[in-house]
């Protein structure tokens, strides 16, 4: 049983983690987009 246990908390352990890393990369290319569109629109790039 106590096996049963400790893989169910690893096994959530690496699900958190993981939407963890989805969330980071998720605001990371958002803020990316945010700095493009306002750099672009501040100085006139095309």
């Amino acid at each position: 049983m106590r096996g049963i246990i400790a893989y169910g908390q690893w096994r959530a352990a690496v699900v958190v983690f993981l939407v963890w890393v989805y969330v980071q990369a998720a605001i990371l290319i958002y803020g990316v987009e945010f700095t493009s569109t306002y750099e672009t629109e501040k100085w006139g790039y095309t």
